[in-house]
């Protein structure tokens, strides 16, 4: 529980409370489509490393455990159309499972791992001026310790035509 409340608390000051603005999140609530939403330089200052620069990131993470990712330097406006045919045509590098609760994502071409937890937000507001929505996801990676270095925050992004988040293409 102590690493919990650090990941949901990491914008308090230390503040240990009852949790009622998040949980883990489960596996079919990760599924889907999502954009990264910038965080307050308040909050960005707390990652302690910064493995990701690029400040447009996309994501669609597939049941079957796929994974696409779109980094860039400039704003997309990716969909869930978009993502599914980035998926057709790039070669798969990473593929994602959950274990004991947090997700771990394996690049293939290296071996090497990356241990996030993933917490969804079931209210929204605003902590260290950032706005996280009701359904958001702030993924946390670990240093292999238990410790989050690095946070980003993500946004569903919306499904058209009445299509399942992510059910392949």
């Amino acid at each position: 529980m102590r690493f919990f409340r650090g990941v949901i608390f990491f914008f308090l000051a230390g503040a240990l409370m009852a949790d009622d603005r998040g949980r883990f999140a489960l596996p079919a609530e990760v599924s889907g489509y999502w954009q990264m939403i910038p965080l307050s330089a308040e909050l960005q200052a707390k990652n302690k490393i910064n493995p990701f620069p690029l400040p447009h990131q996309y994501f669609a993470f597939y049941a079957d455990g796929s994974i696409v990712v779109h980094m860039s330097s400039h704003k997309t406006g990716h969909t869930a159309g978009s993502m599914d045919r980035l998926k057709k045509i790039l070669p798969v590098v990473s593929s994602y499972t959950f274990e004991n609760g947090f997700m771990v994502i394996r690049y293939r071409d290296t071996g090497a791992t990356e241990r996030w937890a993933v917490n969804i937000f079931s209210k929204s507001f605003t902590s260290g001026g950032t706005d996280f929505e009701k359904g958001d996801i702030l993924m946390s990676l670990d240093d292999g310790a238990g410790n989050p270095v690095y946070r980003r925050l993500l946004r569903r992004i919306p499904v058209a035509d009445g299509k399942k988040p992510a059910d392949g293409v």
